[in-house]
């Protein structure tokens, strides 16, 4: 029963959407009619700017890790514990309080990794904000970084389970990010343009 009830909670508290809410917080209305049209960290930023996109990712950061604390902390069954952390991911990407249109759930990954290993997750992340840097691609970071973090779970001895939510967040990522992969295998994808 205490497992439903935390994989419904995790749900829920995926479902909202932090890039929505502090959209609409600062008068900016729904941040589905800007830029990509997705409400996510990268459209935050080039519709809000820095500042705002840096609060959202803390907030997603947060929640991931506090979720992945949680679930650890509650259930030994590896496979329970994945399943908690996927049912918020799946809330960020359906969200049931914003018509089922959330982001991409990759900074929500991000917190649920920070709970399984901090330092892989601090190298991933230096090596998103190379790849941004150099290339004006978040997707192309993204998709990097997403495929990095389950091999580096391997080579830092994760536990097994722990290796297969990567897995399994890598595929979420790849599937959320298949719009993406099309535009770049076509020539075309967007550029961040905000300095």
């Amino acid at each position: 029963m205490l497992f439903v009830i935390l994989c419904i909670g995790a749900y829920l508290a995926g479902s909202v959407n932090f890039s929505l809410v502090v959209s609409r917080m600062i008068d900016k209305g729904d941040l589905r009619r800007y830029g990509s049209g997705n409400p996510g960290t990268t459209n935050a930023f080039r519709a809000l700017g820095f500042k705002w996109a840096s609060l959202i990712l803390i907030l997603d950061l947060i929640r991931g890790l506090l979720v992945a604390l949680l679930a650890r902390g509650l259930f030994d069954n590896p496979w329970m514990y994945i399943l908690v952390c996927l049912a918020l991911v799946v809330g960020n990407v359906y969200p049931v309080f914003h018509d089922f249109r959330g982001g991409k759930g990759f900074a929500t990954s991000l917190g649920l990794y920070l709970a399984i290993d901090p330092l892989a997750t601090l190298i991933g992340g230096v090596i998103w904000i190379i790849i941004v840097l150099v290339l004006k691609m978040a997707s192309v970071g993204t998709l990097a970084v997403a495929t990095l973090l389950p091999i580096l779970l391997i080579l830092r001895g994760c536990q097994v389970g722990e290796i297969g939510l990567g897995l399994i967040l890598l595929g979420v990522i790849v599937y959320t990010h298949r719009k993406n992969i099309h535009r770049l295998l076509r020539g075309y994808e967007h550029k961040l343009d905000k300095k």
